[in-house]
């Protein structure tokens, strides 16, 4: 049983054991920083409950983007490879966490990360640019920090990196999207 938050940085592999219980209290984060194996976070496990004994995954799922990555293209990154995903499935009843504009879905062994169809990451204000006014509004969510504030903007669309602050790590990714 383990109540703290698992982190999974990008190009680094989490490997699961058998025989654990994650509660609810507790986040598992996994970090995205590209679309290739060396540059996001994997989960990877296989468990054998004839071997191993219970394994829940009773806490939250997390996706976040690493400092700097603009993903560009809705290609799928499997995110979580095990067998069964079935342990893995009361994260979809939870809801997972993503940063706006991506999704995650999954099938009978992996969990997928994706851009969703015709976002722009850093477009705050949906126009197909990332200019000057989504910089306005990413500035006012800047100042404000915590997205569980009264005060900022539903959704915290400025939350870049889905870690839910609009920090730093938030504005390194908007300037990358704001350079292209």
């Amino acid at each position: 049983n383990w109540r703290g938050d698992l982190f999974v940085g990008a190009g680094s592999t989490y490997t699961a054991v058998n025989g654990y219980v994650q509660q609810p209290e507790s986040t598992f984060e996994v970090q995205v920083g590209g679309t290739t194996p060396s540059t996001y976070g994997r989960v990877r496990s296989q468990f054998q409950n004839s071997v191993g004994g219970d394994v829940r995954n009773l806490g939250r799922l997390r996706v976040s983007l690493a400092p700097g990555f603009v993903p560009t293209t809705n290609t799928p990154v499997p995110v979580v490879v095990t067998t069964p995903l079935l342990p893995f499935l009361d994260w979809f009843t939870a809801g997972v966490q993503t940063p706006p504009g991506t999704t995650t879905t999954h099938d009978d062994t992996h969990v997928y990360f994706q851009l969703g169809a015709g976002v722009c990451i850093g477009d705050l204000n949906h126009d197909g640019l990332v200019d000057d006014n989504d910089f306005q509004s990413f500035a006012a969510a800047y100042n404000i920090l915590d997205c569980s504030d009264p005060l900022m903007p539903p959704g915290c669309p400025a939350d870049l990196n889905g870690d839910l602050f609009v920090d730093d790590s938030a504005f390194v990714i908007f300037a990358n999207a704001y350079n292209q």
